[in-house]
């Protein structure tokens, strides 16, 4: 479900929560409906999403961004710009679960979600994510503006700058150029939001 910027308290990329709701009560531990679910998603202008930022952690474009469970089961050491993939299969607790632990070869194509935002998310908790629109993305290899981004089937968690041949495993476009090794650059999303 569409949700409203006035349901967002803080930073979208200031840390994870317990609830969906991003709210919870003192002594049971049990959510506090504040219009906030799981699955909501953020459709936000540039001048929002600037709002929304915590700049310490990163800054953010804009785009959609949707709420999700990072998955206790398979998401490990979760870093700034990874992409994350849907992990309904090994985390029935909630309808919305990511890992960064891509799927088998082949696979993931079907089971992208998008990318980290917040790297002191919280494994087995709720956070935002961003699912298109211009981001910030780990880029492994290097690569020049214009580069088809990919993402793993297999292997690290992280993107790949591949050439100008868009690929089953396509995500979007670099808009700047990657530096080799790992590291972070700005590209634009443009795959199609996959959950709703």
């Amino acid at each position: 479900m569409r949700t409203t910027v006035d349901y967002v308290k803080g930073k979208l990329n200031n840390g994870s929560t317990a609830t969906a709701s991003g709210s919870a009560e003192v002594v049971t531990g049990l959510g506090i409906p504040t219009g906030l679910n799981s699955g909501d998603f953020l459709e936000l202008t540039a001048a929002q999403a600037l709002a929304l930022s915590d700049t310490t952690k990163g800054t953010l474009y804009e785009g959609v961004y949707q709420r999700v469970k990072l998955s206790a089961t398979g998401a490990s050491n979760v870093g700034l710009g990874q992409p994350l993939f849907w992990n309904d299969a090994n985390d029935t607790t909630d309808p919305y679960p990511v890992t960064n632990t891509p799927g088998a070869s082949g696979t993931a194509a079907y089971e992208y979600a998008g990318t980290v935002i917040d790297p002191t998310t919280t494994v087995g908790q709720y956070c935002w994510i961003q699912i298109s629109g211009r981001a910030t993305l780990e880029i492994t290899g290097g690569g020049s503006a214009g580069n088809v981004v990919t993402y793993p089937t297999s292997g690290s968690p992280t993107y790949v700058a591949a050439g100008t041949t868009p690929l089953v495993a396509g995500v979007g476009v670099l808009l700047g150029a990657a530096a080799a090794g790992t590291g972070l650059a700005v590209a634009a999303i443009t795959r199609p939001q996959t959950k709703y």
